[in-house]
C-alpha cells in the first residue's frame, strides 16, 4: 500500500466482522483501526495465565562465569533438558533465554502458574507471591544454567521479578 495515507489503507481493507491479528504488543494495526473505526469493537485476546520471570544476578568475573555460553531453550525443541530442569527445580518452564553481561547474569523464562503455585511462589486464586520462594527457584534456575552460588542477586526488585502478560492486546 506504498502512497496511501493511513485512512486510505485502512479503507481499502474488505469488511469484515472478525479482524485476527497476531502483531504483539507493539503492533501498530489496532490503534490505527482504533481511531479511524472508533465505532467498532475491540477486544483483548486473554489466554490461559501466562508468567514471565526475570532474574538479574551479580557477575563477579570469575573464570567460572567467563565460560558460561549464553542460550536460548524452548521446551518444544528439548524436551527432556525441560523434564530435567522440572525434575531439578520443580518449575515447569516452556522456555529459558539467558544473556551474560560485564556486570550481571540475566535470564528470562516462562514459567508454568500450576508449577509455582505448587512450588509455594504463587497463592491460588489471590495471584499474590511469595518473594523468599520466588527467589529460592529463581536460584535453583541459574544453578541448572551454571551460574555460581557465589553470585548474589542484585539489590532491590530487579533481583527476581514475575510478570503476567495473559492479556497481550489493547
Amino acid at each position: 500500500h506504498a502512497g496511501c495515507t493511513e485512512l486510505q489503507w485502512i479503507g481499502s481493507l474488505v469488511p469484515a466482522d472478525v479482524l485476527c491479528c497476531a502483531e504483539g504488543a507493539r503492533g501498530s494495526l489496532l490503534p490505527r483501526l482504533q481511531r479511524h473505526c472508533p465505532g467498532g469493537q475491540h477486544r483483548l485476546q486473554v489466554r490461559a495465565p501466562t508468567l514471565g520471570l526475570v532474574v538479574n544476578l551479580q557477575n563477579l568475573n570469575t573464570e567460572t562465569e567467563r565460560r558460561l555460553k549464553q542460550l536460548s531453550w524452548a521446551r518444544q525443541f528439548n524436551a527432556g533438558l525441560f523434564r530435567r530442569i522440572e525434575d531439578s527445580t520443580g518449575v515447569s518452564l516452556e522456555n529459558i533465554v539467558y544473556y551474560r553481561g560485564p556486570h550481571t547474569h540475566y535470564y528470562v523464562c516462562t514459567p508454568s502458574l500450576p508449577s509455582l503455585i505448587k512450588c509455594g511462589v504463587r497463592t491460588p486464586g489471590t495471584g499474590q507471591t511469595n518473594d523468599v520462594k520466588l527467589r529460592g527457584i529463581a536460584r535453583k534456575l541459574a544453578d541448572f544454567i551454571g551460574i555460581p552460588a557465589e553470585c548474589p542477586f542484585l539489590p532491590g526488585q530487579v533481583a527476581a521479578t514475575l510478570f503476567d502478560f495473559t492479556t497481550t492486546c489493547r
